[in-house]
């Protein structure tokens, strides 16, 4: 029997005009199919279990729904039916929810009220006739079969020799499932069967594939958070990883209109402290979702590929924000090679050593021959703008900007020693110092900016 129930959604705007309300079926409009948690757990989760899924799958497609305005600016209320509605409005649970989504930019209230309907929930797990107690050793952790994603896993891999690793994929699109068997088929032959994926599809139905979706899709960290949780819990572990780069969580703004709903703070430190909370209230034991590269740089981290002689798997992944972009004729490339996630992708792979080909990306930014347009230069600006003012704080730490944002996100405390952190930004600014010689020496146009700077300086 599938754990994933059909059931209704109810999506209402109050800021459009006529306060618009709309609903969405589980099993109807989209699908998350969670045979694969009933299979690792051994037999149906317990109901909060599911509701937790229940509840991040509805919060994502209301995210995808409703768009923003010019302004940046909506409000969701969300209705959802969960199985154990004591639980989850008695202990403010749901209350955390909301702050959470908050504090990752998506303003919505979240109504819970009870699903009728019988659900087998045993305090007795069946797992022992089942697969799942094969896998209580095992880390689980997100993957999603990006650079990071990969990296991190190798690193965590060489970092112990007997470690076993669940990755936990929510395969909201179709390219990302592929990737992702490709990746870790590869990784599970390099480290010798240490590997026991679990894939998760989500997808929209074909009523639905045509509607006009929201862009900044705020809430796929809460979403693929959820689903990694169950995974950790049937694992009989207390924790979750993600393998983000501290560089790459803290998410410091490289524009000043990269505030606000603008800035993704889904795997800041803060963000991630409340969702441990959540976990450990649904799972009643104390929970957390961890970050283990957070005082390393990206080319840190993807220097493991380099060091376990993975650069053809580091090339496979992708980083790119606007993927899959439309291929010119004849050309092949799947990556802008322009938008922050590019620019942060090649300055690391050209730290940790590993090649990377010019012919993945639209645009390659170290060829002296490609002219950007203002709006296709504006992130790489951007970055040197940051670099910059990175490198003139050597002596006083941080720059203020980057301390002020830390201190929002719970990164930095009030009157604390940031000299951790100060080491970490000049390690990040070095690798770009060294992508800006290349640049340099390759005639690149756009290092004539840094050197007007210094000029005038």
């Amino acid at each position: 029997m599938s754990i994933a129930r059909h059931h209704k959604v109810v999506v209402a705007c109050p800021s459009w005009k006529g306060a618009r309300e709309f609903s969405f079926g589980q099993g109807e409009d989209y699908w998350l199919d969670t045979r694969s948690l009933e299979a690792r757990h051994g037999g149906p989760p317990p109901a909060r279990w599911l509701d937790l899924v229940r509840i991040a799958s509805a919060v994502y497609v209301a995210d995808l729904a409703v768009m923003r305005d010019r302004r940046w600016r909506r409000s969701i209320n969300l209705t959802i039916p969960v199985l154990d509605h004591c639980f989850w409005n008695g202990e403010t649970v749901a209350g955390r929810c909301t702050v959470s989504l908050r504090f990752s930019r998506v303003t919505l209230g979240l109504k819970l009220e009870a699903d009728s309907r019988s659900y087998p929930d045993s305090p007795y797990r069946q797992r022992y006739l089942g697969e799942g107690f094969a896998h209580h050793d095992e880390v689980a952790c997100l993957y999603s079969g990006g650079l990071d994603s990969a990296a991190g896993l190798v690193a965590r891999l060489r970092s112990q020799d007997a470690l076993k690793m669940t990755p936990v994929t929510v395969v909201h699109r179709s390219d990302i499932g592929s990737q992702s068997r490709s990746q870790l088929a590869v990784l599970q032959k390099h480290f010798n069967g240490r590997l026991s994926p679990i894939a998760v599809p989500f997808e929209f139905r074909r009523s639905e594939r045509s509607r006009k979706r929201e862009p900044s899709q705020r809430t796929r960290s809460f979403l693929f958070a959820s689903v990694g949780f169950v995974v950790a819990a049937s694992n009989d572990q207390p924790f979750l990883e993600a393998f983000e780069s501290g560089i790459g969580a803290f998410n410091t703004p490289l524009m000043g209109n990269m505030r606000g709903s603008q800035a993704t703070r889904g795997m800041s430190p803060y963000a991630l402290d409340l969702m441990s909370d959540i976990a450990s209230r649904v799972f009643d034991k104390p929970f957390r979702l961890s970050l283990p590269f957070a005082h390393q740089t990206k080319a840190e981290v993807v220097r493991a590929l380099h060091d376990s002689q993975l650069g053809d798997l580091a090339r496979e992944t992708v980083s790119c924000v606007h993927y899959p972009v439309r291929n010119e004729a004849g050309k092949g490339h799947r990556q802008c090679g322009v938008c922050p996630a590019c620019l942060f992708r090649r300055v690391a792979l050209a730290a940790a050593g590993i090649d990377d080909p010019a012919h993945g990306y639209k645009f390659d930014v170290l060829d002296p021959s490609v002219v950007l347009a203002e709006k296709e230069a504006r992130p790489l600006v951007a970055f040197l703008n940051q670099v910059d003012a990175i490198n003139a704080n050597t002596d006083a730490g941080l720059p203020a900007y980057v301390a002020s944002h830390l201190r929002r996100i719970g990164v930095l405390k009030a009157g604390g020693d940031n000299s951790v952190l100060a080491d970490l930004y000049r390690r990040y600014a070095a690798g770009w110092a060294a992508f800006i010689r290349q640049g340099r020496r390759n005639g690149c146009h756009w290092t004539k900016l840094i050197d007007a700077r210094s000029a005038a300086a």
